[in-house]
């Protein structure tokens, strides 16, 4: 394919990702006390696995993308309870630059020493062992009952609820530019095995919950009890995002590998399959949010 058009092609793949990001993010505000579960929902692991170059990409991207949701739910938890218990007030961004560096070490270290879960039966292990600790986890803070609250509000006229999102959007733009960089630029240059790891990595790029997070935590025009309330909400919830995501990259990335022949020209229709699979995700996070909402009561 001759340079401008895999350009226009990799444009194309961007536009319509983020269009369904911003589909994603519209139907989310409606459920604003799932927030700590949104953090770390699978939105940019299913355009990875659908943008991979080939079907091995997707089962290794999948190795390595399965160790990503934890990686990120213990940060998110990390800066959820510093907020909490320390109140870092003017340090909250360089405590979340602290967490994007400790991101990348960790995340380059997978990628370089080729850190991955190989096999099916292992991944089962992984998945049935982490689900456990965090449900642990969970029961062990709702029996703490941190305040109440939301870091999501679905009582914005949509002008504004856009307005308060064009970051947000423009972040995940940006972290899907990447992943659509490697697949369609840089697997001419990379092994298979390489590109799977590197695809693995990126679909997990906390860019977009880290800045949720902040924003937050961000005291410009907003009482410091409402910002208490909503980590109170997120320090709960949060623990429940990886076992989602685990359900849907093991789902998804099976579905797309026993598709017949992979044909990586047909991304859209991947971009579409999507779709089914995320709503199964938030069939899940709904009566979760609810079930949570009435033990704390």
């Amino acid at each position: 394919m001759p340079d401008a058009a895999r350009m226009g092609v990799a444009i194309t793949k961007l536009a319509v990702g983020t269009a369904f990001y911003v589909v994603l993010i519209s139907i989310a505000r409606y459920f604003p006390t799932a927030a700590g579960m949104m953090l770390t929902f699978p939105a940019l692991n299913g355009l990875t696995l659908a943008v991979a170059p080939a079907k091995e990409n997707v089962e290794g991207a999948t190795r390595t993308m399965l160790l990503m949701p934890v990686l990120n739910c213990l940060l998110c938890g990390l800066y959820i309870f510093a907020f909490l218990w320390l109140h870092p007030g003017g340090v909250l961004l360089q405590l979340m630059a602290a967490l994007g560096i400790i991101w990348l070490i960790i995340a380059a270290t997978v990628v370089i020493q080729e850190i991955e879960i190989r096999d099916s039966r292992s991944q089962s292990i992984y998945v049935a062992v982490s689900t456990i600790c965090l449900l642990i986890l969970l029961i062990a803070l709702l029996g703490s009952q941190p305040p109440r609250g939301s870091a999501v509000s679905d009582t914005l006229p949509w002008w504004k609820f856009a307005e308060q999102n064009v970051g947000k959007v423009g972040l995940f733009a940006f972290c899907l530019a990447i992943v659509i960089l490697v697949s369609d630029f840089l697997s001419l240059r990379f092994s298979s095995d390489q590109i799977s790891r590197l695809l693995g990595a990126f679909g997990g790029f906390p860019i977009v919950p880290f800045f949720g997070l902040y924003a937050v935590a961000d005291p410009a025009g907003k009482h410091s009890i409402e910002r208490l309330e909503s980590f109170g909400s997120l320090a709960v919830s949060v623990w429940v995002g990886p076992v989602i995501a685990f359900g849907f990259i093991l789902l998804f990335s099976h579905h797309l590998q026993r598709r017949g022949a992979y044909d990586r020209n047909r991304w859209l229709h991947r971009f579409a399959w999507a779709l089914p699979f995320w709503a199964g995700c938030f069939a899940v996070i709904i009566p979760a949010t609810v079930l949570l909402e009435y033990v704390r009561r």
